[in-house]
């Protein structure tokens, strides 16, 4: 079928629903969704079918068909007919699958909205220094400094997800968790946009030994990321990589 395409996340995952929670599973359908209007505006499919298959015994990695029906196709040659490999396999020139795939990739960009997405993020300032993990966004070749944290889930307050947020990365547990304030984030990552209402928490380590500690291995849904002691200097430098989110290092200064 002329623009058949699979979705699939980059962390490894075999239950379609059991392996996510529901923030992470709706984001991914959300993508789904975007990827499927540009697929069905690309080839003017009659219907497009959507599922997810795979079977624990081979191609357990969970994955999403999404399978553009061309018109004028018999309705007995529809629906599972049409996904048989049985009813033939296109032989696509190379020139143009890459440039069906550049106009994917086009209206896939233009149609990924950002939506606003609620964070809680912890600085464990400790003298002069805040804890941050290294990341790099490839779109601008750019290395970054961030605290961790992540996104407070429906029904939970945002200091119990920064105390599980924290649990769950470092295996660590903290306490006199405070808020120090909030920040709005308007953003580009990856080519994407992003809007973030930032909750900026600071908290302490039970375990003090942790403030001896030059590095941590974080655990993300994807691979490990090292995290380290900065000193807000650091960040004076011309050189340095910038601290997200905006505004942190003045509310930083402030506090």
């Amino acid at each position: 079928m002329y623009g058949y395409t699979l979705v699939a996340p980059c962390a490894h995952r075999v239950q379609v629903t059991g392996d996510f929670r529901i923030r992470e599973y709706l984001d991914l359908q959300r993508l789904i969704y975007t990827v499927a209007e540009a697929v069905r505006a690309e080839t003017n499919a009659e219907r497009v079918y959507m599922l997810s298959l795979g079977s624990q015994q081979g191609n357990s990695h969970v994955h999403w068909h999404i399978a553009p029906l061309p018109p004028g196709v018999p309705f007995e040659n529809q629906q599972l007919a049409a996904l048989r490999f049985s009813s033939g396999v296109l032989k696509i020139p190379e020139d143009e699958l890459t440039g069906l795939t550049s106009r994917l990739r086009e209206r896939i960009l233009k149609s990924l909205q950002p939506f606003i997405r609620s964070l809680a993020i912890c600085v464990f300032r400790h003298d002069d220094k805040i804890l941050v993990f290294e990341g790099y966004d490839p779109s601008k070749n750019q290395v970054f400094h961030r605290p961790l944290g992540g996104g407070i889930e429906a029904g939970e307050y945002a200091k119990d997800a920064i105390v599980r947020e924290i649990r769950e990365e470092l295996g660590a547990e903290i306490t006199n968790v405070r808020l120090i304030g909030t920040l709005e984030s308007i953003f580009t990552f990856n080519c994407r946009p992003g809007h973030e209402i930032v909750m900026v928490y600071d908290a302490e380590f039970v375990d003090r030994s942790l403030y001896d500690k030059d590095k941590f291995d974080v655990v993300e849904e994807v691979e490990t990321i090292r995290a380290m002691w900065k000193s807000l200097n650091d960040f004076c430098k011309a050189d340095a990589p910038p601290l997200y989110p905006d505004g942190l290092f003045d509310l930083l200064v402030r506090s």
